[in-house]
C-alpha cells in the first residue's frame, strides 16, 4: 500500500504527464499549416510585361523542386505571371500537383483559400519581390521589407499552428544572389 505522500507524488505526475501529452494530442487532431513562399526565379528583361525565366531561373526552379520536394507540399499556388508559373512547375510536376493560379494584387483572396481549404497542409507559394513579405505578415508572421528586386534565393517557411504564434524559417535555396557593392 502506498502511502499518501506517494500517491499524491503519483496523482501529480499523472497529471504532469497528462499536461504535456495534451499538446500533441491537440497537434495530431488539428495540424499546424506549413507555407512556403518564394519569389519567382530570375527573370528575362523581355518582354516587360510578362517575362519568362532566364536559364538560370530555369536552373533555380529545378533546385526549388529538389528542395521542396521532400517538405510534403500538398498545393502549389502561383500568380497569374509565366515567371511564377515556372519557377513552381517543376515542383508541381514532380509531385503531381496542377498549379492553382491566384491574383497577384489580391493577397487577402490568397490567404483565404489556403487557410480554409489547406488548414493543416503543406503549401508552396510563388510570388514576387512586393507580394511574398506582406502575405508573410497576412499569414500572421512578421512584417518584412520588400525582397531587393536583385535577390531571388530566398525561401522562406512559415508554421502557422492551430493555436498560438506563426514561426517563420527564413533560408536561401540555389546559388547566391550576388549584390553589388555600394560604392563609397
Amino acid at each position: 500500500m502506498r502511502s499518501p505522500s506517494s500517491r499524491s507524488s503519483l496523482a501529480a505526475a499523472l497529471i504532469l504527464a497528462a499536461a504535456l501529452a495534451a499538446p500533441q494530442v491537440a497537434l495530431a487532431a488539428d495540424p499546424a499549416t506549413t507555407v512556403v513562399l518564394v519569389r519567382h526565379a530570375e527573370k528575362a528583361k523581355a518582354p516587360q510585361d510578362d517575362p519568362p525565366l532566364t536559364e538560370e531561373g530555369q536552373r533555380r526552379a529545378g533546385t526549388l523542386a529538389h528542395v521542396a520536394g521532400a517538405l510534403g507540399v500538398d498545393a502549389v499556388f502561383t500568380s497569374q505571371y509565366a515567371r511564377t508559373r515556372q519557377t513552381a512547375a517543376p515542383l508541381a510536376e514532380a509531385l503531381g500537383l496542377e498549379p492553382i493560379e491566384y491574383d497577384a494584387g489580391d493577397s487577402q483572396a490568397l490567404v483565404d483559400r489556403v487557410l480554409s481549404e489547406h488548414r493543416g497542409q503543406t503549401v508552396l507559394i510563388a510570388g514576387h519581390s512586393n507580394t511574398v513579405p506582406p502575405l508573410i505578415g497576412l499569414f500572421g508572421g512578421p512584417e518584412l521589407p520588400l525582397i531587393d528586386g536583385r535577390v531571388y534565393d530566398d525561401l522562406f517557411v512559415l508554421v502557422i499552428p492551430a493555436q498560438g504564434e506563426p514561426t517563420l524559417l527564413h533560408l536561401r535555396y540555389g546559388s547566391v544572389t550576388p549584390l553589388p557593392t555600394p560604392k563609397p
